[in-house]
């Protein structure tokens, strides 16, 4: 008999949200890896999200429901899309360094 694994997977267009500086930010993703992911934000990119940034993502639309955080940095953004590369995973009391499970991952 043939084991049926879980996936979990984040389908284009899922909708998350982007916390940075005590304000909430909700957007959709447009594209997301295991270093990073391509956010389009509701209402485009704001002010205070630059290249340098540092935030938290979370892959759902309510904030406190969500059990896994990603800490990130902003590395580009313009009107259309953002970009942020993965810093640290936060699951509860389990949280890693995303570039050491990259290279555990991938080695």
């Amino acid at each position: 008999m043939r084991r049926a694994a879980r996936r979990y997977r984040i389908e284009r267009g899922s909708r998350c949200v982007l916390h940075h500086g005590g304000t909430d930010y909700p957007g959709t993703v447009a594209n997301i890896s295991l270093g990073g992911a391509l956010l389009r934000l509701s209402g485009g990119s704001p002010a205070p999200l630059r290249p340098g940034a540092v935030c938290v993502l979370l892959l759902c639309s309510k904030p406190h429901l969500c059990p896994v955080k990603y800490t990130c940095q902003v590395v580009r953004c313009d009107d259309a899309a953002m970009a942020v590369q993965f810093h640290e995973l936060d699951y509860g009391s389990y949280r890693v360094k995303c570039r050491k499970l990259l290279l555990a991952l991938t080695a």
